[in-house]
């Protein structure tokens, strides 16, 4: 139930969150950081998913399944 409610949360909403704090320099130096290897993921989840590579996934896959068919003979 809490990780549902965590997922409902915008990076956004985290991002301003931090930034509301700006008392503390470190804060900021680690809200800054967050926020680029949150854009880092996102990014990396735009190219797992896209169909180019679920094909080469897919492909790799059926090569290791043969090879595995020939060491098993």
């Amino acid at each position: 139930m809490q990780s549902n409610q965590l997922k409902s949360v915008s990076k956004e909403e985290v991002t301003d969150s931090f930034l509301s704090c700006q008392e503390d320099a470190a804060l900021q130096t680690i809200t800054a950081q967050l926020d680029s290897l949150m854009n880092d993921i996102t990014d990396m989840k735009k190219t797992i998913t896209q169909d180019s590579t679920v094909l080469k996934i897919a492909e790799l896959q059926s090569q290791v399944d043969r090879q595995a068919e020939i060491i098993a003979k």
